[in-house]
This record gives structure tokens, sequence and C-alpha cells, in this order.
């Protein structure tokens, strides 16, 4: 469309810089040359705007993007970290909504640091009840199902601490139950990384954006800052013996504002099998491999990573 306009304008600006400032000297036309460039002027700016602000590589103008606008597309251009950044990290607490969106989001990161010693958790939300498209089975048999099915799949990645809160499935709302019962792990566990899912949509995978995975990631966010750090916030929490806790960082999977990515390669085989623990949800999962190695070598080659890395990404905050 921009360009559109772009040749639009320039074929009669010309002839009126002919006619009028050439030929006749008529101060109208000159006067409509002016605006005319003006106009011009200013959509050569849009284009080059959006270029800067929205493509991450400046679709129309090269290296175009430091020119004038300096500093407003520094956000899109920051390099990402790459790292587990397990040093000095002892125990991670990851909270999801369901069984199985760790092993989807952030299973290959755990296997990570497990395998450097970290001790890891897992909070899961809901039993996953509502999963599933076999009508024939009761929804409380699919609960024990999905429980067994993320303790099994948490033990191929090293993971023996998993705590279900058994809020509804699909009902997930991030309410002060919620909270307080997150609240009540991490002052448990007293992790020094809270992993969570994003509380923002995501529109270009929308799969990631369940309302149970908005929910939780609120949820989660708020018992990180300020639930459970706050000795006022949650009485019964101090009656139960869980004092306060201060995380120092949350880690945000499935979003659109990645700046850390985790090199997975070498345990891809373990998330793989994770993955295929949750039977109910996958059947036989042999469609996985290739979906999971479509996700994780993209995210790597946008990191920078060499092709055949396969990788996660997360959104890190610093929350002290």
């Amino acid at each position: 469309t921009s360009t559109a306009l772009v040749l639009l304008m320039t074929i009669p600006g010309l002839a009126l810089f002919y006619a009028g400032m050439v030929r006749k000297k008529n101060v109208l036309a000159t006067m409509m040359q002016s605006f005319i460039i003006t106009c011009l002027v200013t959509v050569v700016w849009m284009i080059a705007g959006y270029s800067i602000a929205f493509t991450n590589g400046n679709a129309y103008f090269g290296d175009f993007s430091r020119f004038m606008l300096n500093g407003i597309a520094d956000k899109w251009d920051q390099p990402f970290i790459i790292g587990a950044g397990t040093d000095g990290v002892e125990r991670i607490l990851v909270v999801t909504a369901h069984p199985d969106d760790v092993d989807f989001g952030a299973a290959g990161s755990v296997a990570v640091g497990t395998h450097a010693g970290v001790e890891v958790a897992y909070c899961i939300a809901t039993d996953g009840d509502a999963g599933g498209s076999d009508r024939s089975v009761s929804r409380t048999e699919m609960a024990v199902v999905r429980r067994e099915e993320q303790r099994e799949a948490a033990r191929v990645v090293g993971v023996s601490d998993v705590t279900f809160l058994g809020f509804p499935d699909g009902r997930l709302t991030p309410g002060l139950d919620l909270r307080q019962a997150i609240a009540g792990v991490i002052r448990r566990f007293r992790p020094d990384r809270v992993v969570a899912q994003s509380p923002e949509r995501n529109w270009s995978r929308i799969y990631a954006s369940h309302p149970d995975h908005l929910a939780a990631g609120e949820a989660a966010i708020c018992a990180v800052y300020p639930d459970a750090r706050n000795p006022f916030a949650f009485p019964a929490l101090l009656e139960e013996g869980l004092e306060p806790h201060s995380v120092p960082e949350l880690w945000v999977m499935t979003t659109e504002r990645a700046d850390r990515v985790v090199d997975a390669t070498e345990f891809f085989d373990l998330k793989l099998a994770a993955l295929r623990s949750h039977r109910s949800q996958v059947g036989d999962g042999e469609h996985l491999g290739e979906l999971l190695r479509t996700w994780m070598s993209g995210t790597a080659l946008a990191a920078g990573l060499p092709e055949g890395r396969l990788a996660e990404a997360f959104h890190v905050v610093d929350t002290e």
C-alpha cells in the first residue's frame, strides 16, 4: 500500500514541478508540489518506522534502522543470552496449568538443570481431567491417569517432587485461592528461580495461550511478587509454618518476549520421552519428534546457535 502511494504521488509531483517551476512558475502549482513532497517524505518515514519497529531486520531499508530512529528498535535487536544460568542456582520450581505443559515448554531445560545438580520441582495447578478425547473414560479416572503420566514424565528428566493443586481443568482463574496455593508451594520449596507460563496471549502460537495457561501464569507471577515474600499476605500460610520467601528471578516460557535461550540439544531425547509419557494426550507420540525438532531448531537458529542445535526460549525477569 505504501509503495503504491509513493508511485501515485511521484508522477503528479513531477508533473507539477515541471509545470510550476520550469515553465509557468505558477505559485499554486509550486505550493502543491511542496505539499506532495511533504507527503512523500511522510510515507517514506512511515515505511521506515514500520520496518524498524516491527520487522526485526528492516525489511525495506537494510541498515536504515540506526538512522534518526536509533534506540526505538533496540529492544527488538538485542541478542539472546544463551545458557541455562544454573551457576549459584540450587532449586527451581516450575509452575504450570496442566500435566504435560512443562514437558512441551521446558523439559529440555529442566533436564539441563537436573544434570547440572539443580533440584527441580513441579507445581501443577490442575489434574488435567478435561484432557483427552475418550468419552468412555470418566473425568475422575482421567485425573488419576494424568497425574501418574506427569509423575512418570518428571522422573524421565530427573524430577521427583511434583505437587498437584487440584483446581478444575478448563476453569482456572488467577484468583486468590490459586495465588495462595502457589505461594504456599514457593514458601515450602524456597526456589532460587520460578519458571511459569506467560499470562500474555501469544497470537503467533494460540495453543500456547489456553485460558488456563494465562491464568496459571498470572497467578504464579503474583505468587512470586508479592505474595510469597509478603508476611502479611495469606496469614494462613504463616499458621502452617510457611515463612515468607523472596524468589530472585522468574523465567517465563511460551512468550514472544524471549531473551534467554537454553541449548537442550543433548537432552532432546529425554524431552521427547517425557512428552511421550502423556499417552492419554499424545497417543504413541510418533509425530512429536518432528514437531519438537521444528520448534526447537527454529528457536536455536533465531538465537544464533549453529544449525542442528535445539533450544528452548524464556523471558527472564529480575524479581529482587
